[in-house]
């Protein structure tokens, strides 16, 4: 059945992890008119993903797009490990909860990706134990600030740039949440934001996990 599309430029209120700063981020988005399949927003014509170099907690070299996907659905977030108000945890441990209640031969079919937004404090050691606390076969990429702002931008998200030079206390960085679903072919038809559940997110694991629903 052929969904009939609305263009709309979606002003996304990306919640930064800090309670002081919060982002409007403008880009053109088609929504299907049809919101009913996926409890995430459900997109007609699916997000790229997008060009750029990271290297993973092993120093392993990743590029995409160039690169093959690493689970039929992967899920993908801009995040880092010092986030003041718990927003990045709680999106991680989301998806960690969300994979953990699928089936086993679900589970190996799916996978997460976290790249973060601070590069300077999360180190690849720093990361890896980070995301080892969740699922050990998370995985984690690195770049310099500006691929990373680069390939936000690309996906609707936007990340504020790191303080320079350093401070030595604390700081914050802003991003959005959105949590993207890539699928083998590199596109993501639908993310999730902050107002998703962990049972709305492992139900359209599922769904994305049946070719069916792309009928």
């Amino acid at each position: 059945m052929k969904l009939i599309a609305f263009w709309m430029t979606a002003m996304i209120l990306l919640a930064s992890c800090s309670s002081e700063h919060s982002h409007l981020a403008e880009v053109n988005v088609e929504l299907s008119e049809n919101q009913t399949m996926f409890h995430g927003r459900y997109l007609d014509e699916a997000f790229a993903l997008p060009n750029a170099k990271f290297r993973d907690t092993a120093g392993r070299s990743v590029s995409w797009p160039e690169d093959e996907m690493p689970a039929d659905v992967t899920i993908v977030f801009f995040g880092y490990t010092n986030c003041f108000d718990g927003f990045c945890h709680t999106q991680t441990a989301n998806v960690a909860a969300a994979i953990r209640g699928l089936t086993p031969s679900q589970q190996e079919r799916v996978n997460f990706v976290f790249i973060t937004t601070d590069p300077p404090r999360d180190s690849a050691e720093v990361l890896r134990t980070y995301l080892d606390l969740h699922n050990p076969r998370f995985i984690g990429l690195r770049a310099n600030m500006k691929v990373t702002q680069k390939a936000g931008l690309a996906l609707g998200v936007h990340v504020e740039d790191i303080p320079r030079p350093l401070p030595t206390y604390n700081y914050d960085v802003g991003h959005g949440l959105q949590l993207f679903a890539f699928l083998r072919d590199k596109s993501s038809p639908v993310f999730w934001m902050e107002d998703n559940t962990v049972l709305e997110i492992r139900q359209d694991i599922e769904i994305l996990l049946n070719d069916a629903w792309q009928k």
